[in-house]
């Protein structure tokens, strides 16, 4: 059995249930969806499913959560383009956050935890 799962795009619901069962069964579910951030990828996972759904899915994603990657072209003051990244890790606290739904915070920590290999978009800038 494969130990890792790419996911081209994740753009409905069924498609992030197959992930997050993948993940559940111990693989490394790897996709992509379109958003601006990690606040608004999981904005968007979360809006995937029905409201008496969002209970479990905040449980399962805040159990099987490793990291949101979100990337952005900008413009350099020379007039080029490089990628700025943005990396939120599941760590704990991250982690704990997700299950409570206390997503609004997400950010602020982390902001604090760029020693653990986190940065939002505005530290890449």
């Amino acid at each position: 059995a494969p130990d890792v799962i790419l996911i081209g795009e994740i753009r409905d619901r069924e498609t992030m249930e197959h992930a997050l069962a993948f993940a559940d069964t111990g693989h490394l579910a790897i996709s992509t969806l379109h958003a601006n951030n990690a606040n608004q990828a999981l904005d968007r996972i979360i809006n995937f499913f029905p409201e008496d759904r969002r209970p479990q899915l905040l449980h399962d994603l805040g159990n099987n959560l490793k990291a949101f990657v979100s990337q952005r072209l900008v413009k350099t003051k020379d007039g080029k383009r490089r990628a700025a990244v943005e990396v939120m890790l599941g760590t704990p606290t991250i982690r704990d956050l997700i299950h409570r739904n206390e997503l609004t915070e997400l950010k602020g920590i982390m902001e604090k935890s760029t020693n653990l290999g986190m940065q939002t978009f505005d530290n890449a800038l």
